[in-house]
């Protein structure tokens, strides 16, 4: 008889072993309670792997709104940690608002978007200023 057993690998990486018992002069070897690994330490570990790939970058406000002359800082998150300083800021026109390190300046009247990259991934926040 078959059975299938999950293995961990490290913490973020699981694999699922097949084992059939092989006969060796009447005696079975490697059975599953011989992997020393049980399947819930498996599946935390794949639910751990799936969770560190589906990161998620994430800005304290997606919208601003502000008056020439005014800033607010934004923070950015990645994966729960503050990523804000480590993060290449833009802005699609520095004519109406700049960025550096998460600071929004308002320069003039308009609308524009501010963007966030970090680890491949992009969070975007749009701007007016009124």
């Amino acid at each position: 008889m078959k059975k299938s057993k999950a293995l961990l690998i490290g913490s973020a990486l699981a694999l699922l072993v097949t084992l059939a018992p092989v006969s060796l002069g009447g005696q079975a070897t490697a059975s599953a309670a011989e992997t020393g690994v049980s399947a819930q330490a498996a599946q935390a570990g794949s639910k751990e792997a799936q969770k560190s790939t589906k990161a998620k970058l994430k800005p304290s406000t997606k919208k601003v709104t502000l008056k020439k002359g005014k800033s607010e800082e934004i923070t950015l998150s990645y994966d729960g940690t503050d990523v804000t300083s480590k993060a290449t800021w833009s802005t699609s026109d520095s004519k109406i608002a700049t960025v550096k390190d998460g600071k929004i300046t308002a320069v003039a009247k308009g609308k524009t978007k501010v963007k966030a990259k970090y680890k491949g991934k992009t969070a975007t926040i749009s701007v007016t200023v009124e």
